[in-house]
């Protein structure tokens, strides 16, 4: 049974109705939104939203969780052998009264825009908002990188890489998985993977504490590939969210001499880059087939801390396939101000 066959045999036959009855295929599902006492409403990859008649009743909640596996402390839980994912809201006392159904869905080829890179190049960071096709990407990545031979290791938090139950999904290829218990363990199955399993690569979704970005610090500097995701539009996004500042190395603040403050044309007090970063390479995200890519990242962090012009590299896939190539110019923008004073230059969490 595939992935989406499986997702029906989930659905109450309600549900399933309303989405015939919407003329789309199922398989264009993105995301289910179910609440207590309100009307069932879809979302469609097309950005549309279908607001049906059907009311969620606890039954409907209740016929759905059943079928999941256990929930865990993140609320999500996944089906064996597919990549969706459910996350329940619950009220105070930790009864369900909502279900977000977000669909998996594979994507061959989802990393093909940024595989030279993925085989060629050191650590490279995927950012970009929710839905943008980070995961699909790093999930695409794997099964590339793992049939060139590496020794790829996926540490799947929530299973939403490789999918629920022992055995991983066929779209990771031949890379191994590692399974996180729970999202704060993230960090120690990190470190777990590079110490037990003798990897060339790993791959983690989702960077967003500094325990993890600490752990993402001390993998590359034991030589090992890391491939990861954390959410943001843009580089300046990182490099204003205090716990994920590690990945880029870090701000400092530095007092300059007369001299070399009026060579600069700058101020005395200045921001510097702390340290290299973790990442040789970051890629923004801003569609499934448009992407920014940034190479030598510690001279773009260098230029966006001093509100200098750094240049990336834009790909898009065209209609026909292939990848087209330009320049994207930014200056930067981030100041003292947008970083908060308490993680700068923080040690280990």
């Amino acid at each position: 049974m595939n992935d989406i066959a499986l997702l029906g045999s989930v659905l109450p036959s309600t549900l399933l109705r309303a989405i015939t009855i919407s003329g789309k295929d199922i398989a264009n599902v993105r995301e289910i939104a179910l609440d207590l006492s309100r009307n069932v409403r879809i979302f469609w990859r097309d950005n549309t939203v279908t607001d049906t008649s059907i009311t969620v009743t606890e039954e409907m909640l209740a016929e759905v969780s059943s079928k999941l596996g256990d929930f865990g402390e993140d609320n999500r839980a996944a089906l064996a052998a597919c990549l969706h994912r459910f996350s329940k809201i619950v009220n105070r006392r930790g009864k369900m009264i909502g279900l977000t159904i977000r669909v998996g869905k594979d994507i061959p080829g989802a990393g093909e825009i940024v595989e030279d890179l993925a085989i060629e190049a050191g650590s490279m960071l995927l950012i970009g908002r929710p839905g943008r096709g980070k995961t699909s990407m790093l999930r695409s990545i794997a099964a590339t990188l793992a049939a060139y031979g590496q020794r790829v290791v996926v540490v799947d938090t929530s299973n939403e890489i490789a999918g629920d139950g022992d055995v991983p999904h066929p779209a990771i290829g031949d890379a191994r998985r590692l399974m996180v218990p729970f999202r704060k363990s993230q960090a120690e199955v990190m470190i777990e993977a590079v110490e037990n399993h003798t990897p060339d690569v790993v791959m983690v979704d989702e960077i967003s504490a500094g325990d993890e970005a600490y752990a993402a610090a001390t993998i590359a500097r034991r030589g090992v590939k890391l491939i990861a995701t954390a959410h943001g539009n843009t580089i300046e996004d990182v490099l204003r969210n205090p716990p994920l500042l590690r990945l880029l190395g870090g701000v400092k603040e530095a007092t300059l001499s007369d001299t070399e403050a009026s060579r600069r044309g700058s101020q005395k007090v200045v921001q510097e880059q702390a340290g290299p970063a973790t990442f040789s390479t970051v890629v923004e995200l801003t569609s499934f087939t448009t992407v920014t890519i940034y190479r030598d990242i510690d001279k773009v962090i260098g230029a966006i801390l001093g509100g200098a012009v750094y240049s990336g590299e834009q790909r898009s896939i065209a209609p026909d396939g292939s990848i087209r190539v330009l320049s994207k110019q930014h200056t930067g923008s981030v100041e003292m101000r947008d970083i908060e004073q308490s993680f700068l230059q923080k040690g280990p969490p």
